[in-house]
């Protein structure tokens, strides 16, 4: 990061590296050539994925080529915060979309990637049984080389009260631990375990747990903008921006053609009256 470098507005970040690196071993910093990246950690996926929008004129589809065997190295700091909580990672291109012309050799277009354990995911399926407690299992799933996703990443296991023993049917890594998220249950005897993935590693734990772990931010929806100097004036307050909802849509509020079509309106409610010991439909 830059000597110096102050935040600027609320998801101010800055991109130091963006480069493709070709299965042949040719690689190319293509940085300037970013427009933008999504990023997405979400807790009920197993891995991160994103995108990659370039606009570039040096046709890199034909002269690489790029053709989905590519592998992204990306290092995104927020400036002021602290140096572990940037993103960095080496992440697997394996889609490229809305390919548009914009001049006589200038092309735009997204490339998607996603974490390369979830190649490691698609190439396995494990036939065998299986039994262990049952957060034992969940590091051998992870780390493991012959039956697991072969990650070097940190990975956070909270330790779980049951065991359990099960045939794994051709199924891979990722869906034998999504499996022991169904089995587990915490020392609380609570079984709401999530199994996902983002940027510190990948976390095998409870939503009872992560209920009691302190608020991190909260959040407003309001009409505000800025903060007033007291002199007839305003000031932007950047820590006040990141409190504040930009955004809420609800893309679908209803659909009776749905709740018809999925048996809503055919379901029959029965209910038992304990004082009178009527059953009521």
């Amino acid at each position: 990061m830059a000597t110096g470098q102050k935040i600027r507005f609320a998801g101010d970040v800055s991109i130091e590296r963006i480069r493709i690196t070709t299965a042949k071993g040719f690689y190319l910093d293509v940085t300037a050539q970013t427009i933008a990246v999504q990023y997405y950690e979400d807790l009920f996926a197993p891995f991160i994925t994103g995108s990659l929008i370039l606009k570039e004129s040096f046709d890199l589809m034909n002269l690489f080529p790029l053709i989905g065997e590519e592998y992204l190295d990306i290092e995104i700091i927020t400036p002021t915060l602290a140096d572990d909580k940037a993103i960095r990672g080496s992440y697997y291109i394996y889609k490229m979309t809305d390919k548009e012309a914009v001049g006589d050799k200038s092309a735009v277009y997204q490339l998607h990637f996603i974490s390369t354990e979830a190649i490691v995911d698609m190439n396995k399926k494990i036939s065998g049984v299986f039994g262990d407690r049952v957060s034992e299992l969940v590091k051998r799933f992870i780390t493991d080389k012959t039956n697991g996703l072969e990650s070097k990443k940190k990975v956070f296991v909270e330790q779980t009260s049951n065991s359990t023993k099960y045939i794994s049917n051709f199924w891979s890594p990722a869906k034998n631990l999504l499996h022991l998220t169904e089995k587990a249950v915490n020392m609380n005897n609570v079984p709401s375990y999530v199994f996902f993935e983002n940027r510190d590693g990948f976390y095998f734990i409870s939503l009872d747990t992560l209920y009691t772990a302190n608020v991190y931010q909260e959040f407003t929806w309001d009409k505000y903008t800025r903060d007033s100097d007291g002199l007839g004036g305003d000031i932007k307050n950047v820590d006040a921006d990141y409190k504040r909802i930009s955004y809420i849509s609800t893309p679908v509020h209803y659909d009776y053609i749905d709740r018809v079509n999925s048996g809503m309106y055919s379901s029959k409610l029965i209910t038992y009256d304990i004082t009178a010991k009527k059953y009521v439909s």
